[in-house]
């Protein structure tokens, strides 16, 4: 099967953009694979949302795209596991790259930058951002999704976004390419992860390119469910 249905000079174009469900993706879920539960090399599948393993003959992508006709896909985790720092987009089974505006909506939703200019209007802002769905939202003022006795974690962390020096701090664009820096070489990898979730987290509440107006955060509490010895979790 070919997927290439014409080319942009030495680009190739993908002819299933159009199959794209926006409303079934989630940047706010851990990336681990559904079928080898690895968080390695992990790609979304941009038509149902599952995240999978790998482009190469035999993955857990490619054999995702081939059983279900699912072709378009984003790159979310690297080599070691850790969240890309560029939005990459592909076309599988045919595993070439995909360049195209019409995913900038993705690419900002997922890489998520907030440059110095923008940080320091965020408590003044009074703008509404609208999601997927059409629901209007304030940026850094919205609820997330209780995943069952879960709301208290969430609370808390809003609250704790409302706090002008930590958010800024956590929402630097430093802190997001280097995720071991936090704490230096004193914090074990459980307290890193936790930490990184945490400014992952406060990024989604203050984007205003969300897709989804309500946060998941399902990433945050599977997290501090594991950091915390199974004290805090879902249920």
């Amino acid at each position: 099967m070919s997927g290439v249905k014409a080319t942009a000079g030495s680009i190739p174009v993908c002819p299933y953009l159009d199959t794209i469900k926006r409303p079934l993706l989630s940047y706010t879920a851990l990336p681990i694979c559904t079928t080898t539960s690895s968080k390695i090399k992990v790609y979304m599948c941009l038509v149902c949302g599952e995240f999978h393993q790998g482009r190469t003959e035999g993955s857990s992508a490619m054999a995702h795209a081939l059983e279900k006709g699912h072709y378009v896909w984003q790159a979310m985790t690297d080599a070691s596991g850790e969240l890309e720092q560029k939005s990459r987009f592909y076309c599988l089974p045919d595993n070439y790259p995909i360049i195209d505006t019409s995913l900038s909506d993705l690419t900002r939703a997922f890489e998520c930058k907030f440059p110095p200019a923008l940080i320091s209007t965020l408590s003044t802002n009074t703008e509404m951002s609208r999601d997927v769905f059409g629901n209007s939202y304030l940026p850094g003022y919205v609820g997330s999704v209780d995943l069952g006795k879960t709301d208290y974690i969430s609370s808390a962390v809003v609250a704790l976004g409302q706090v002008e020096i930590l958010r800024d701090y956590f929402l630097m664009e430093s802190e997001k390419s280097l995720p071991g820096y936090i704490g230096g070489g004193n914090m074990g990898t459980s307290e890193k992860t936790l930490l990184f979730e945490f400014g992952n987290f406060l990024r989604r509440l203050w984007s205003g390119s969300r897709l989804r107006a309500a946060i998941d955060p399902q990433g945050f509490v599977k997290v501090v469910d594991h950091a915390s010895g199974g004290k805090f979790k879902v249920g």
